[in-house]
């Protein structure tokens, strides 16, 4: 789990590992309450949190179980074009696999060598779709939890790159395998 506070908004993204999917919240208001109760639900057994963030928030975090981890990062790592940046690359990088999946499944159909696939979209058009692709699952409005995302991604990507990657269905890849979905206080 990655929590943030900034600018009186505090935002949250949490990797379940059961089902492979990051999971933004949208941003709130108050801080103590969302900690205590987003905590409780989601058990998380790392935190990742700003240096700098507030003694009474880590207090917060400790009050409700002293045996999760904490993981400290740079403040800048939280920024939101940095978060967007991320997941819109994400994003693309899964258009690509999907369309090369496609091509692949159509040229064993037609028994077609697959060296003759159409030359990709153009970047400025992969991001467009990227982004409203992404713009479609999670509100890019809640700067703060897209910044929370952007740290999370980055932390698993690490994993992924140590191999520190266990699963029990086998998937040894936390990246190639997520779903990425926005949970919100007013629906799910």
């Amino acid at each position: 789990m990655c929590i943030h506070w900034r600018g009186g908004n505090i935002g949250c993204a949490y990797y379940s590992h059961p089902v492979h999917e990051l999971c933004l919240m949208e941003d709130l208001k108050d801080q103590s309450p969302f900690t205590r109760a987003s905590q409780s639900q989601i058990s998380p057994r790392t935190m990742i949190i700003a240096f700098d963030m507030e003694e009474e928030l880590i207090e917060i975090l400790h009050a409700y179980d002293s045996h999760v981890k904490i993981h400290r990062v740079p403040k800048k790592g939280f920024a939101y074009a940095r978060g967007k940046d991320i997941l819109l690359e994400w994003r693309i990088d899964e258009m690509n696999k999907s369309r090369l999946s496609e091509e692949t499944r159509e040229d064993e159909r037609l028994d077609r060598p697959s060296d003759e696939h159409q030359l990709p979209a153009r970047l400025d058009d992969q991001r467009q779709q990227a982004y409203l692709q992404l713009a479609c699952l999670i509100d890019l409005n809640s700067s703060t939890a897209i910044g929370c995302a952007g740290v999370l991604f980055t932390y698993l990507q690490e994993l992924d790159d140590t191999g520190n990657v266990s699963s029990p269905n086998g998937i040894t890849s936390i990246i190639g395998n997520l779903r990425l979905r926005m949970v919100s206080r007013y629906k799910e």
